[in-house]
């Protein structure tokens, strides 16, 4: 069965997430801050709205070299939780079959 999702894309690999964790997107103008010592899922902070909001490391889910050049920020939340995501591309909503989604479970744990 097909479901809405937003769509991101970061070196040249494609990731979907469910519209109904889809917060917000925003256009990454500041420098993403690395936190040191931190997990490798979470790739740093960044000042969302005045506030700290951590970036969930999609790169190293989908087994991919981190890079740190963004252009854009999709905002997920979950049970008023947020969490960031980078994309090379504006996120844009896409139909695809519900086994393809990206298990948000993996993020908010």
């Amino acid at each position: 069965m097909n479901t809405q999702a937003v769509m991101v894309e970061i070196q040249d690999k494609k990731a979907f997430f469910d519209v109904q964790y889809a917060y917000a997107v925003a256009k990454v103008d500041l420098p993403l801050v690395v936190v040191p010592h931190s997990e490798e899922r979470i790739l740093g902070v960044f000042n969302f709205r005045g506030k700290v909001l951590p970036i969930f490391n999609l790169n190293y889910a989908l087994g991919l070299p981190t890079k740190l050049q963004y252009y854009y920020l999709l905002v997920l939340e979950k049970e008023s939780s947020l969490v960031g995501v980078l994309s090379e591309k504006l996120p844009k909503i896409e139909e695809v079959e519900e086994e393809g989604l990206f298990p948000v479970g993996k993020i908010f744990s």
